[in-house]
C-alpha cells in the first residue's frame, strides 16, 4: 500500500510497506532504507533507493516517505551483452530476475500495482533487425496501471540499436542493380507510462543510442567499342556499401566485418577495365555505412566513357542508404516521459520522440 503524500508517517507505516530493516523484534533504522548496492560482473555498483524520495546517501527523514512505496528492481546488470533480449515485464515475472530493495520484504506474483519498478540497465544491450522500429529493450506492456516505472542506465550500461547492413554492389547490367542499404534500429522501447510518467534516466557513462543505417551498394557498368555486339567491351561492378555502427554493426553484404559499435563501415572501391582503344567502364562506389543515430550514405553511379559510337552503354544509379535508429522510441499517444541525462551530450544519441515499438 503506497504511503500516504502528507500528514504523519509512523514507524509501522513504513514497516508495513518496506519491511523491518531490524527484523520483526527490532523495528526499523530511517537509514536503512536510503537504498541497496548492485553490482555487476566489473564490479561497477549503482546505488538504487528504498523509496523514490529517500536519498541514497545523508540522513533519512520520515516526510522523504511521502508517496513510499515497494521498490522492485528489474535485474539486466548481470551478464555479457544482450542482444533482443525479452522485455522487461517478463523478465519481471522470473522472480531471480527480480530484487526488492534492502531485501527487507518478500513480494510474490507478477502484479506490479502499488509498486515503483526499476528497470536497471548496467551491461549491454543490442538489438536485431527484424524492423525498422526494433528496439534493444523494451519496457514490456503488462504492468498494473498503479505502478511507478523508471529506467535506469547505469556507467556500463548501454542500449544500441543495430547499425544496418551495407548493400550489395551492382553488376556490369541493368539485370544486376545495386541493393539499398538496410536500416539501423533503434535503443530503447517505451510501452507504457507509468504513474506520474515513466521517467528515463542515464548516468554518467552510460548511453542510449540508435543504430546508423548502412551505405547503399555502387552501381556498376559496362561500355562496348564501336559497332553493336561486334566491338570490344568493358565490364565493371559496383563497391559494397559500409555497415552502420550499432549493436550488433552492420557488415558488408557478404557478411564481411564493416562497422563498429561506434563508427560506421567504409564502402569499398568499384571496380574499372578498359578496352584497348581507352573506353573505360568505372563501378561506383559502396557509400559508407553511417555513425550511430546517423543514416548511410548513397551508393555512387557506374560511368562508361571513351569511343561508343552506335551501342548504348549501361552506367546505373548507385542504391539508397539505410535511415538510422533512434535513441528512444514509444508507442503513439504517450506524452508523459521525462529523460535525464547525468552525463554529456554524447550519452543519448539520436531521436528521443518517435512513435511505434517492435
Amino acid at each position: 500500500m503506497t504511503l500516504p503524500t502528507s500528514g504523519q508517517i509512523k514507524a509501522s507505516d513504513i514497516a508495513n510497506e518496506f519491511g523491518y530493516s531490524q527484523g520483526s523484534t527490532n523495528g526499523i533504522k530511517l537509514g536503512d532504507y536510503s537504498g541497496q548496492d548492485f553490482t555487476n560482473p566489473n564490479n561497477t555498483t549503482v546505488r538504487v533507493s528504498a523509496s523514490k524520495n529517500v536519498p541514497t546517501s545523508g540522513a533519512v527523514k520520515f516526510s522523504d516517505f511521502y508517496d513510499g512505496r515497494l521498490t522492485i528492481v528489474v535485474n539486466y546488470f548481470g551478464a555479457a551483452a544482450e542482444i533482443k533480449p525479452g522485455d522487461a515485464y517478463e523478465r519481471f515475472t522470473f522472480p531471480n530476475l527480480r530484487a526488492v530493495v534492502g531485501g527487507f520484504k518478500q513480494f510474490t506474483g507478477n502484479n506490479s500495482a502499488g509498486t515503483r519498478v526499476v528497470i536497471l540497465v548496467n551491461e549491454d544491450i543490442g538489438s536485431d533487425r527484424v524492423a525498422n522500429n526494433s528496439c534493444a529493450l523494451r519496457t514490456g506492456t503488462g504492468w498494473d496501471p498503479d505502478t511507478i516505472l523508471e529506467v535506469l542506465v547505469g556507467p556500463d550500461g548501454e542500449i544500441i540499436g543495430a547499425g544496418g547492413n551495407g548493400g550489395a554492389p551492382g553488376g556490369s547490367w541493368y539485370s544486376a542493380p545495386p541493393s539499398v542499404g538496410g536500416f539501423g534500429t533503434s535503443g530503447l522501447g517505451i510501452q507504457f507510462e507509468g504513474v506520474g510518467g515513466t521517467r528515463v534516466t542515464v548516468q554518467s557513462g552510460g548511453r542510449i543510442a540508435g543504430g546508423g543505417g548502412g551505405g547503399g551498394g555502387g552501381a556498376g557498368a559496362m561500355v562496348e567499342d564501336e559497332e553493336r555486339g561486334a566491338g570490344e567491351k568493358a565490364y565493371a561492378n559496383g563497391g559494397f556499401g559500409g555497415g552502420g555502427a550499432g549493436l550488433p554493426a552492420g557488415t558488408y553484404s557478404n557478411g564481411a566485418p564493416s562497422a563498429t559499435k561506434e563508427t560506421g563501415g567504409p564502402g569499398t572501391p568499384g571496380t574499372s577495365q578498359s578496352t584497348s582503344e581507352g573506353s573505360v567502364a568505372a563501378g561506383g562506389a559502396g557509400g559508407n555505412g553511417g555513425n550511430l543515430a546517423s543514416g548511410g550514405a548513397n551508393g555512387g553511379n557506374g560511368s562508361a566513357t571513351g569511343n561508343i559510337e552506335n551501342w548504348p552503354v549501361y552506367a546505373g544509379p548507385g542504391a539508397a542508404a539505410g535511415g538510422n535508429g533512434a535513441a528512444i522510441r514509444r508507442i503513439g499517444g504517450m506524452n508523459n516521459i521525462i529523460i535525464e541525462n547525468l552525463g554529456d551530450s554524447s550519452q543519448i544519441v539520436g531521436s528521443t520522440v518517435e512513435t511505434g515499438v517492435t
